[in-house]
């Protein structure tokens, strides 16, 4: 790593990124009077001089949901301690701001691995560490090998990358001044300080040339579950590393660090985990079974690369049609992409040798069999120069020449990793399946800028998760974009009323059907959902610390009471086509994001069956011709000795849970699943159910009349009426009346009384929601 410099510069642009013409024009420098109208108009976040990154405004124009804000957002987690603040986790969600204009375009380096890059060199650290390191890989990629490329990208790309090279330097001052004096008085003005710069960095990783394509394919190549399976290598890897630290074994290979024993393989960390990872880790894994494990890991690593963007990127441009300079661009592409992984994913890479040359060639070959991949991956080792790229360009000097041809060095090259055991986070734990986490992430104004969920509710089942009828990342998906971009105090009454909605689901009637353990599943989370939902008025005056924990519990309330109703979730069944609804999932988002981009021009005219084949792919009948289930005899229960909260004749539950007739589950049972999944539907994807024609293939395909699902509910503009509340005196003159909810904020809910035609302030404890 470099030492840190404060004075260096941003990256110049040069000359050579007008050497092509029009269709790859670049820009100067931004003006020295426009830089100072930026740095006027940015609003100061702390008590440090910063400036928010211009670039994040850009939003989603037309969207039926909330306005997806273009920022990278962070969450740090950890604790003062002593001396030092020691960064526990690190939690990295939203996307920055696309080169383009029409389309997010593909990654050549999966974007997790861009974000898990920075989070294992933060987790794990002090705060001043952490900074140290940032700072040393800001200054890195200011120089990133990837500018070689700067003179083939077109104008609009030139100005965005430009500015955010500026931006990250004006990030990176701030943050060497914050850092200077860091004190258990101040280190939370470092912290969001951090913050800042960790946007400014991805934003400006994302403009790179080649680093994102307008192009690539849409449907991603499952990098998603391939990240929750590497990051949950690097968790185990690390525990073995520890015992290694420990109890040296002489041998720097993973494989042969001092094994684990079964005790510590019991821990509740360890549980669900593939069989040659845990011989691995007791030091059972031999010979040829080692070496198929390897190519498994490695095949994973290569999971999050891109292999059809570098030929997209060539096509961009006459000079890059060569098959010479198609060479050096996939040589700059495959060194991002393994500088990345190394430092993202170190265990993994070590492991599997991504650095070894032989290794790399056959895998170059497999991937670009028309190029030389001996040739490429000299390039990669440093082993020859870019020529090609230099001779498309007209230079300004003869520095610059030198800058763009020279072979690469230092951290560029191929390398090792360098690996700590103690850089892993719960989050890295929770990737791998280990129980349910969501964690909201909060953009500079406070308000909900995306949501992180990791793992799965428990199920009401034993001895299985059971299959959803409506997809579990739908539900998750629907919460997510009912609650992003909402201020906290109007996201609580969001989920509050989506709560409410949920108790009183249809599929409630079925209670009497299930057996007893999903009976007391189902009693424990309805008592537990109305009793976060009797919390709201409180917490809502609570500051943002506490409504964000609040929020992030209720969250994992409110979906665990919709995993345990009936028909959610049926002990027997499966997932059509296994990991083919991450794919659908992926297609899904990436379209309420980037709407008909994501369609090559010949598949526009039939983009609303490709659209509909999607979202029905989220959808699984398979179990509810188990449904009810076969239960014999029934055990007698008594369900208030299990639960929380009480269980009695007054329950809401009570009288449908006494109801043990099959006939009308078996009447009504596909209706209220294929209602239940268009309602999710529109929460999680509204634009992809606009412009399909689901509806109409659900109702042939099973034989049913279906209607289109009403619009999901708004907190704003919810009916309501005023209830009696002694602490709030409007509540007292207008108890009875009914309203209209117009506005929230942190002082309270304006609500429009229908009848006298009036707007009053009222406290949440003074409305009750009128729902269907």
């Amino acid at each position: 790593m470099p030492h840190f410099d404060k004075h260096k510069p941003a990256v110049q642009p040069s000359s050579r990124a007008v050497a092509n013409g029009p269709s790859s024009a670049g820009v100067s420098r931004p003006a020295v009077n426009s830089i100072q109208k930026m740095q006027a108009t940015a609003v100061p976040t702390t008590d440090v001089s910063i400036q928010t990154h211009d670039l994040s405004s850009e939003t989603i124009p037309d969207e039926p949901g909330p306005v997806i804000q273009r920022q990278a957002l962070t969450k740090i987690i950890g604790e003062w301690n002593a001396s030092e603040y020691e960064i526990d986790d690190v939690i990295i969600g939203g996307r920055t701001v696309s080169p383009f204009s029409n389309t997010m375009g593909a990654h050549s380096t999966a974007w997790v691995a861009h974000i898990d890059a920075v989070r294992r060199h933060l987790v794990g650290t002090t705060l001043s560490q952490g900074i140290t390191w940032l700072l040393d890989t800001i200054n890195e990629d200011l120089d990133s090998p990837l500018r070689k490329l700067d003179g083939y990208i077109a104008k609009e790309q030139w100005q965005k990358l430009d500015y955010a090279a500026f931006q990250l330097t004006v990030s990176r001052d701030d943050l060497q001044k914050a850092a200077a004096n860091i004190t258990a008085q101040n280190y939370s003005n470092a912290l969001q300080v951090l913050r800042i710069a960790i946007n400014a960095y991805l934003t400006y990783v994302n403009l790179l040339p080649m680093s994102t394509v307008a192009g690539g394919d849409p449907s991603g190549h499952g990098e998603g579950v391939a990240r929750g399976e590497i990051n949950y290598f690097e968790f185990a890897a690390s525990q073995k590393f520890q015992k290694n630290e420990e109890t040296p074994s002489g041998n720097n290979r993973l494989e042969s660090y001092t094994p684990l024993d079964d005790e510590a393989l019991k821990h509740e960390n360890f549980t669900g985990m593939d069989t040659e990872l845990r011989k691995l880790l007791k030091g059972e894994l031999q010979n040829e079974e080692l070496e198929v494990y390897k190519k498994t890991v490695r095949g994973t690593l290569w999971t999050m690369f891109a292999a059809e963007t570098p030929e997209v990127f060539a096509q961009g441009n006459q000079h890059t049609q060569k098959k010479e300079v198609r060479e050096e661009i996939w040589a700059l592409s495959l060194q991002n992409f393994l500088r990345t992984i190394r430092v993202a994913y170190p265990f993994a890479y070590d492991f599997s040798q991504m650095h070894d040359t032989a290794l790399l060639t056959t895998d170059v070959t497999l991937k670009a069999p028309a190029l030389n991949a001996a040739h490429i991956v000299k390039l990669v080792n440093g082993e020859e120069k870019f020529t090609n790229i230099a001779g498309t360009y007209t230079f300004k000097d003869a520095n610059d020449k030198v800058k763009v041809e020279s072979e690469l060095g230092g951290s560029d090259k191929l390398d090792e990793s360098s690996v700590r055991g103690g850089a892993f986070g719960y989050s890295d734990i929770a990737g791998g399946g280990s129980g349910f986490q969501a964690t909201i992430l909060l953009n500079n104004r406070d308000d909900i800028g995306d949501i992180i969920t990791t793992g799965r509710t428990k199920s009401p089942f034993s001895g299985t998760m059971g299959a959803h009828t409506t997809a579990w990342a739908v539900h998750q998906d629907a919460v997510i974009n009912s609650l992003r971009g909402l201020p906290l105090s109007t996201a609580l009454l969001q989920l509050s009323l989506m709560t409410q909605e949920a108790m009183k689901s249809p599929q409630l009637e079925f209670a009497g059907v299930i057996d007893e353990k999903h009976q007391i599943f189902l009693v424990g989370a309805f008592n537990n959902a109305k009793k976060f939902t009797g919390m709201v008025g409180e917490v809502f005056k609570q500051d943002i610390a506490k409504k964000t924990a609040f929020l992030e519990v209720f969250i994992a309330v409110y979906l665990h009471l919709l995993n345990v109703t009936p028909l959610a979730t049926i002990s027997k069944g499966g997932v059509p086509g296994g990991r083919q609804e991450g794919m659908h999932r992926q297609f899904l988002k990436k379209y309420e994001t980037d709407g008909d981009a994501v369609f090559s021009p010949d598949q526009l005219a039939g983009k609303e069956n490709i659209i509909t084949d999607h979202l029905i792919g989220m959808f699984d009948a398979s179990g509810l011709a188990h449904f009810p289930p076969s239960l014999g005899q029934r055990e007698k229960t008594t369900i208030s000795e299990y639960v929380e909260g009480g269980f009695d004749e007054e329950h809401e539950l009570w009288n449908f849970i006494k109801d043990r007739g099959t006939d009308k589950a078996n009447q009504k049972k596909k209706k209220y699943a294929l209602d239940q999944f268009l309602h999710t539907t529109a929460e999680a994807y509204p634009r992809s159910l606009k412009n399909s024609n689901v509806v109409k293939a659900l109702s042939v395909k099973y034989d049913i009349s279906l209607q289109s699902p009403e619009r999901p509910r708004n907190i704003i503009g919810q009916q309501v009426m005023v209830i009696g509340n002694k602490q709030d005196q409007n509540a007292q003159l207008y108890k009875g009346y009914a309203g209209t909810i117009k506005q929230i904020n942190a002082y309270g809910i304006s609500v429009s009384l229908d009848a006298i035609f009036k707007t009053i302030v009222l406290q949440p404890e003074s409305i009750k929601f009128v729902l269907r």
